[in-house]
């Protein structure tokens, strides 16, 4: 949880306590700090398991309800995770790697009939509105632009535009750790 708030910090250049209090305290990270919480309550097989998870689904669906954003805990999501704005962002993919950013208006889910979750890279930024359904697979350094809906894979360092979203070469001076600016 540690890096994801300073991975938030730096991104909306916030800095000391003030800075640091406002980061924590704003309804993406809330959602962030309830998915590790769960997470690691369905992880660990140990005496706290059953009320870790009995404390979990309350917070859940407060975050959901107030904040309008899901995130799943069976999702594996890793290092440094950041929701930049509340509402409307619904997360299960089967695994997501480090420096996962996204956006308000994100859907992030299965397509009736598929089997598999989507699988995200590391580096992955999606924009507002996007979508990203069914059995794809992100690469690593992937922006997924504004309102685009990804049904296909995308290959590593690439850009996704458009409904349904094609994937274009990321030019070289964007791959940053960083999300694309606006």
């Amino acid at each position: 949880m540690q890096g994801d708030t300073r991975r938030k910090m730096k991104l909306l250049g916030r800095s000391g306590v003030l800075g640091f209090a406002r980061t924590l305290l704003s309804p993406g990270s809330l959602a962030v700090l309830v998915y590790r919480f769960g997470a690691w309550g369905s992880r660990k097989r140990s005496i706290l398991y059953l009320p870790a998870k009995i404390a979990y689904f309350p917070l859940f669906y407060l975050v959901q309800t107030f904040a309008g954003i899901s995130v799943q805990a069976y999702s594996r999501i890793g290092k440094r995770f950041v929701i930049l704005n509340q509402s409307c962002v619904f997360v299960v993919a089967e695994s997501i790697g480090d420096d996962f950013t996204v956006s308000q208006g994100v859907t992030v889910g299965n397509v009736r009939g598929k089997k598999r979750l989507p699988i995200l890279g590391n580096n992955v930024y999606l924009e507002p509105g996007c979508k990203v359904l069914g059995e794809v697979t992100l690469g690593d350094n992937v922006v997924v632009r504004a309102n685009s809906l990804v049904l296909k894979d995308v290959p590593s360092n690439s850009i996704a535009v458009g409904n349904p979203a094609r994937a274009m070469p990321r030019p070289a001076d964007e791959l940053t750790d960083l999300p694309a600016s606006s």
